[in-house]
């Protein structure tokens, strides 16, 4: 609930959705995709094309899994910060993103320009591809 909580304020939608297979489909593929890129930056980036790619079927699907994502990269920028965390049962997962991620605020602005995006006429898989080569490279390289 602590990740539907980024997306959705009312109460009984969290409850409803809790249990969806397709909240739980786009949750385990952010999940995943997280903890193979704070393992090895180039695990992450083929986990999400393999991944995210299949299990992230609509437009709704694609903004959720951005919110995620966008929630955990603010995390590293509090975790650095030794600020509180909006994902606080995460922890382990943010530290191990902290070690790899050198510059989050970057990674932020490829998200938050990516979900603006979605609106548009793009192709979800290439635009989900797009954002994690982006944070990739312009995160762990400083490009």
């Amino acid at each position: 609930t602590e990740l539907l909580s980024l997306a959705y304020n009312l109460p009984e939608t969290i409850v409803k959705l809790q249990d969806d297979k397709a909240y739980l489909n786009v949750k385990d593929s952010a999940l995943l995709v997280l903890a193979e890129l704070g393992l090895s930056l180039e695990d992450g980036v083929y986990t999400s094309m393999k991944v995210a790619n299949a299990n992230i079927n609509s437009r709704d699907d694609a903004k959720l899994y951005l919110q995620i994502l966008l929630a955990f990269f603010q995390d590293i920028v509090n975790y650095n910060l030794q600020g509180r965390l909006l994902l606080p049962s995460f922890d382990d997962t943010t530290a191990k993103l902290s070690r790899v991620i050198k510059n989050p605020l970057t990674a932020i602005k490829v998200i938050i320009e990516a979900m603006t995006r979605i609106e548009s006429n793009v192709n979800l898989n290439l635009l989900l591809d797009h954002v994690m080569i982006h944070i990739v490279k312009e995160t762990s390289y400083g490009k």
